[in-house]
C-alpha cells in the first residue's frame, strides 16, 4: 500500500482530464483503506490540500516515478504512499503530466470504489471522474491538491 505498508485495500487511478481549459490534466485518484486513511488526509492537510471544490490549491505535494511506473506520493513530510503494485501510466497521462510538470491528485475516502478495480474505461466520457469519486465528494471529505512530478 505505502509507506506505513500492509495488505489493506489501495486504488490509485490515473485519468486525463481533456476537458480542462489549457492543456489536458493528468491526475491520480488514491483511495487507501480505513487504517491509514486519517493519516493520509492529516499529510495531505500539512502539505496544502484542500476539499475537492474549485480549482485545487498549489501544494507540496511529490510524485515519485521510475520509467514508466508510479512510484509514491509524498505529502506532509512524515511517510511515502506508495501504491503497490505501482501502477503503470498510459502516454497520455504522462504527456499532460511532464508537460505540466505537476499532477492533480484527489484523495477519496475508503469504499469509493467498493472493494473492486477502478473503471476508467473507453465508456466513460473524457475529463469525467472515474466511478464512485462524484457519489463521495457529495458525502465524505474529497481532498485534493497538485504533486509536483520527479522523474527519476
Amino acid at each position: 500500500m505505502s509507506g506505513p505498508r500492509d495488505a489493506e485495500f489501495t486504488v490509485w487511478a490515473l485519468t486525463v482530464d481533456e476537458d480542462s481549459p489549457g492543456a489536458p490534466v493528468a491526475e491520480v485518484y488514491v483511495e487507501v483503506g480505513r487504517r491509514w486513511h486519517g493519516d493520509l488526509l492529516a499529510d495531505a492537510i500539512d502539505s496544502g490540500f484542500h476539499l475537492a471544490v474549485g480549482e485545487p490549491p498549489d501544494s507540496t505535494g511529490l510524485l515519485l516515478t521510475s520509467g514508466a511506473e508510479i512510484e509514491r506520493l509524498l505529502v506532509g513530510g512524515r511517510r511515502s504512499w506508495e501504491p503497490l503494485p505501482h501502477p503503470l501510466a498510459s502516454p497520455q497521462w504522462w504527456a499532460a503530466a511532464r508537460s505540466a510538470g505537476h499532477v492533480l491528485v484527489t484523495l477519496v475516502p475508503p469504499g469509493t470504489w467498493q472493494g473492486g478495480p477502478v473503471a476508467t474505461g473507453a465508456d466513460e466520457e473524457p475529463g469525467e471522474h472515474p466511478r464512485g469519486v462524484a457519489t463521495a465528494c457529495g458525502t465524505a471529505v474529497v481532498l485534493h491538491g497538485t504533486a509536483r512530478l520527479a522523474v527519476r
